[in-house]
């Protein structure tokens, strides 16, 4: 998919999903398994604002992630090659960046990315085959940077 607009890669992104989830469902177990509460329901009280450890856990940890992110992206090799492929395939290939492991690793981050929302998440539920829409929430914003002068990208 290197050259391909970021739009088609999306949709070839969604459609492989779609195929992997019909091809796992068929020899895997896909019943819904409760993802339960690892901090439980205590709450710490800041005078009269009272705030549960949930919500502290997942501010810690996307920070942390943020912060690791940005320091990934901004003062390693693989996050300059990366930010220069997101920018133009063609001359990060001129330059020497493999965009194939660009892909790679943008799609391994990705997945280590993925288990974390749903552990944060406001109540306690399930991760299931039903589950997959709350990827698909990131879609308009792929069309958007997709659509939107190069100007506006790192």
């Amino acid at each position: 998919m290197v050259g391909k607009p970021v739009f088609a890669v999306a949709i070839m992104t969604i459609g492989l999903d779609l195929a992997i989830r019909v091809f796992a469902g068929n020899f895997y177990d896909v019943s819904p398994r409760s993802t339960g509460d690892p901090w439980g329901l205590s709450t710490f009280n800041l005078g009269r604002l009272i705030i549960g450890h949930r919500r502290i856990a997942a501010i810690v940890v996307a920070v942390a992630v943020l912060l690791a992110l940005l320091a990934f992206f901004r003062y390693s090799r693989m996050g300059l090659a990366m930010r220069a492929a997101a920018f133009d395939q063609e001359v990060a290939l001129i330059q020497g960046v493999s965009v194939s492991a660009v892909f790679a690793i943008s799609w391994a981050l990705a997945s280590c990315c993925r288990p974390w929302p749903p552990v944060h998440q406001p109540r306690p539920g399930s991760l299931g085959p039903a589950s997959y829409h709350r990827g698909l929430k990131a879609l308009p914003v792929v069309v958007i940077a997709a659509s939107t002068p190069s100007a506006a990208r790192w």
